[in-house]
């Protein structure tokens, strides 16, 4: 320096010692200029921005003196205090604060300097800026304090000092956890422990109504459930939903945890909303062992959830072979057969196991039920067997098996539908085909192509009516000439209500075909 100030602008140079790392030097340039043009104090602002998280205090010095701002902001709005509190420069910070720094003040998350410090667990850093008057109750984004930050990275020690100033212990997050909840679903026990030693409430809960128990069973945390009922947590907390610790357990598969609850006195027939015991929510997840202990702990099998459904209804219809069968067979080691659940128990609507498995296309299941004796062809409230029920939906692979196994194709349900009326209506083809086909034992399970419901319309009426004409021809074609006349023209009336072009002339042929066949058999007769 010759004594003079510095030509100006000077942002562009101060930019290029920046650039090569020469902080002390744009330091002591930015000092010797008698004034700062806008382009120079934003390069001598980013200067100590850059100064404060190396921790160098001569530089923050010369760069204050020559005019930086102190508060300056980075682009994710943290100021130079921010950037040395969470490298842990005390110098730095002590500088900055005697210098006029806001200590409260925050980036664009919300984190003050003490947030900072408190997450890097920064104790030194933590004590300095408390004693400088720090808020200790202070909040980022998400509701987090200082002591929540400190628990949330695991920092013990932290938790002590922040505790030791008055932090609040139950101070809460947006979404209502505690320091405790929030280590309790850790799994964090020197945490879990050291809070409840500090008078931590372990009955607090979260916005969805979860306690630390109830944290730490969903979790699957068995040493931190453990911990907590040997110092008095509530075993039948319940959250928003109705779930007991037993319940999420068993929900879980967690077999471990629940025999853990059941040892300590949870009860095992308890519901949630609802009405799913811990019996039927393990066979719902098919969680076969936690069925087995549950099982062998007394639960009832025979349980039913709010729509009647069973253990064995809700693992058929989830398609949890093992569990069924273990189901089925539980009890025979005791020799009381009594204790196994009823192959043929139904829901409120008549449906049994079986068909419950093969609407939700649960093929091992319906095999599996079927080797057990399975009435194939039991019936519903409406009177639906099986195969009725998957024609009606369109379940192809379910009706193979069915058929297979000899399910019989004619029956009819209280308002005389067969399956094939069934599929018609549905308009699936692949079940139609199935069902029509000659070489499926033909003489014992053909279709009955002239059955009729209790408003007396046939499979080929309902097609007709339905948006597909292939399925008319379909019927058509399988039938032969063994439409009667009277059948013919229903069909004919339903296709042109329904506007079924293509449907509505193949009829007219065979309606044709079949007036031309008529008038030569009656010249024949009248001939002889």
């Amino acid at each position: 320096m010759d004594g003079h100030a510095p030509e100006a602008p000077w942002g562009r140079r101060i930019q290029a010692l920046l650039w090569y790392g020469s902080v002390e030097v744009v330091a002591r340039v930015v000092f010797h200029c008698e004034s700062l043009d806008t382009a120079t104090k934003a390069e001598a602002d980013r200067a100590l921005l850059r100064a404060a998280l190396a921790g160098d205090a001569s530089a923050p010095d010369i760069l204050l003196g020559g005019g930086a701002d102190v508060n300056a902001v980075d682009s994710q709005g943290r100021t130079p205090l921010a950037r040395a509190a969470a490298r842990g420069h005390t110098t730095v910070v002590r500088l900055l604060l005697d210098r006029g720094a806001d200590i409260e003040a925050r980036a664009k998350d919300g984190y003050t300097a003490l947030l900072d410090s408190a997450q890097q667990g920064s104790n030194a850093m933590v004590e300095l800026l408390l004693d400088r008057g720090a808020d200790p109750e202070a909040r980022q984004h998400h509701g987090y304090t200082a002591l929540l930050l400190a628990v949330d990275q695991e920092r013990p020690s932290t938790v002590e000092l922040l505790l030791d100033r008055g932090a609040n212990i139950e101070a809460r997050a947006k979404d209502g956890y505690t320091a405790l909840l929030d280590s309790a679903q850790q799994g964090s026990n020197a945490m879990v422990e050291l809070l409840l030693d500090r008078g931590a409430d372990p009955e607090a809960r979260q916005h969805h109504g979860y306690t630390a128990l109830l944290l730490a069973v969903d979790q699957e945390r068995p040493s931190t459930v453990e911990l907590l009922l040997d110092r008095g947590a509530d075993i039948e907390a319940r959250e928003h939903d109705g779930y007991t610790p037993l319940l999420l357990a068993a929900h879980h598969g967690d077999s471990a945890t629940a025999a853990l609850l059941l040892d300590r006195g949870a009860d095992i027939d308890a519901r949630e909303h609802d009405g799913y015991t811990a019996l039927l929510l393990a066979a719902w997840q098919g969680h076969t062992g936690t069925v087995e202990l549950l099982l062998d702990q007394g639960a009832d099998i025979d349980a039913r959830e709010h729509s009647e459904l069973s253990a064995l209804h809700l693992a058929a219809r989830a398609g949890f072979v093992s569990t069924v069968d273990f189901l089925l067979d539980y009890g025979a080691s005791l020799e009381s057969v009594d204790r196994g659940a009823k192959l043929e128990t139904r829901d409120p609507l008549g449906n049994t196991a079986l068909i419950l498995a093969a609407t939700s296309s649960q093929l091992g299941t319906v095999k599996a039920l079927l080797r057990r004796g399975a009435d194939i062809d039991a019936r519903n409230r409406d009177g639906h067997t099986a195969l009725a029920m998957v024609s009606r939906i369109g379940r192809r692979a379910a009706a193979v098996m069915l058929l297979a196994r000899g399910a019989a194709v004619n029956t009819r349900s209280h308002v005389q539908q067969s399956p094939l009326h069934l599929a018609a209506l549905g308009g699936h083809d692949s079940i139609l085909r199935l069902l029509l086909l000659k070489d499926v034992d033909p003489d014992a399970r053909r279709c009955d192509l002239h059955a009729r419901n209790n408003n007396g319309t046939c499979a080929l009426e309902r097609a007709c009516g339905a948006r597909n004409s292939a399925h008319a021809f379909m019927l058509l074609h399988r039938a032969g000439g063994e439409h009667h006349r009277e059948e013919l023209l229903r069909a004919l009336a339903q296709a042109s209500r329904h506007c079924r072009a293509k449907a509505a002339k193949a009829l007219q042929l065979r309606l044709d075909r079949w007036g031309r066949r008529r008038e030569l058999c009656f010249n024949r007769w009248s001939s002889r």
